[in-house]
């Protein structure tokens, strides 16, 4: 396994800045990834995965980042995918949209920094840096 491997998944480039502390959601029992919880202002203030076990039962990963902003949480219908993700990242993740086979959920947060997009529709998982907001953010794709 490489470092850009992390239990069958590949790591994408990370979007935004070197503040906070590294994290990297655990996927050994993901089957799916079901939805997210963001919390935005002038920027992505924090950022939480919803997961689906083998079992068919949810449960939600750690909320990575800090509680500003107004929270919006979302989950994926049984039949939507992600195609793609995009948004804006400077020193700190100032903005995310995700697009899936049905819609797009967002853009959350302001807009500074630069402009990237990561499209790939088997994104299992996030991983980054956060502190009081999330710096940095990554995906897990297959």
């Amino acid at each position: 396994m490489t470092a850009n491997e992390v239990a069958g998944w590949s790591k994408s480039h990370p979007y935004g800045g070197d503040g906070g502390d590294d994290f990297s959601d655990d996927l050994t029992q993901v089957t799916r990834l079901l939805g997210f919880v963001i919390r935005s202002g002038n920027r992505v203030d924090s950022i939480q995965a919803i997961y689906q076990r083998a079992d068919g039962t949810s449960f939600s990963g750690l909320q990575h980042g800090g509680n500003g902003g107004t929270q919006y949480a979302f989950a994926f219908s049984g039949d939507e995918a992600i195609i793609g993700v995009s948004g804006r990242a400077g020193s700190a993740l100032d903005q995310i949209s995700i697009t899936t086979t049905k819609k797009t959920y967002g853009p959350f947060g302001g807009n500074g920094g630069d402009e990237w997009e990561f499209p790939n529709t088997s994104i299992g998982g996030i991983f980054g840096r956060s502190g009081t907001r999330v710096d940095q953010i990554g995906f897990f794709y297959k």
